[in-house]
């Protein structure tokens, strides 16, 4: 998750960031979740030595695809971009496979996180099974105000976290009115939906959560973007609306 302070727009590209800034770890509140629950989550790694540390969240749309943010972009790292699926832990288990090419929207803006998508092309199958599975992205329709969107991944518990989590977790988000959502974020675009921001705070996505998918009814509707804060109340998530790229991402994976 991007952390966007609206006050000149100043962005923190967390993928960019070192493990030890942020620590990169889960979700804030929700619940410890598995990949048994969660078969379509994937996560992005960079290998360094022997060791592979967490960067964004992704998901599984086919054998040989993955989508996430484009705010992940791995630029001149790519040749130690790696993704890791079938596992609860994210440094262990499961299948880890080389990424081949991460390609952002065109039209991606670092500034404001519109069209944040980036298609995750990896270079050799992964094998599907009960813990590694496609989800299917939606067709066009999008969630109903009020209703609740699952979102999975790694990122922190709290905005002042350190060190490295060890599973999988998740959180139920209600869907945010656009209009109500723009009070807060004013240059909300249609390629953005807001999730969150309950009075109580303190129930997000955040930091490593990034690129993660939002899910509803066993289809994903959108990933994780960014925010003005993980924790406090009444502040939504910005999640990158799929419905509003379709036809991009049927262009690039036939998916």
């Amino acid at each position: 998750m991007v952390a966007i302070k609206l006050i000149g727009l100043f962005v923190v590209l967390c993928a960019a960031l070192l493990p030890s800034a942020y620590g990169f770890g889960r979700i804030v509140g929700g619940i410890e979740s598995s990949i048994q629950r969660r078969p379509y989550q994937a996560s992005l790694q960079y290998l360094s030595g022997s060791s592979y540390s967490h960067s964004c969240g992704a998901s599984i749309i086919s054998t040989k695809y993955l989508l996430s943010a484009a705010h992940c972009n791995p630029g001149a790292s790519l040749g130690s971009l790696y993704a890791r699926v079938g596992s609860t832990s994210y440094n262990s288990g499961g299948q880890v496979v080389k990424v081949g090419s991460f390609t952002p929207h065109p039209s991606y803006n670092r500034n404001t996180l519109d069209y944040d998508f980036a298609v995750v092309t990896l270079n050799q199958d992964i094998i599907l099974g009960a813990n590694v599975a496609i989800i299917p992205l939606t067709s066009g329709s999008n969630p109903a105000d009020g209703s609740q969107v699952t979102v999975s991944g790694w990122g922190v518990t709290s905005e002042s976290a350190s060190g490295l989590p060890i599973n999988l977790r998740e959180a139920n988000l209600p869907v945010v009115n656009q209009d109500t959502c723009r009070r807060t974020y004013s240059f909300i675009t249609a390629r953005q939906i807001c999730l969150g921001g309950t009075p109580q705070g303190g129930l997000s996505a955040c930091f490593g959560d990034s690129g993660g998918p939002a899910v509803q009814n066993g289809v994903q509707y959108g990933l994780v973007s960014g925010g003005n804060s993980c924790e406090l109340p009444n502040i939504p998530g910005i999640f990158a609306r799929i419905s509003s790229v379709r036809d991009w991402i049927k262009n690039l994976t036939g998916v």
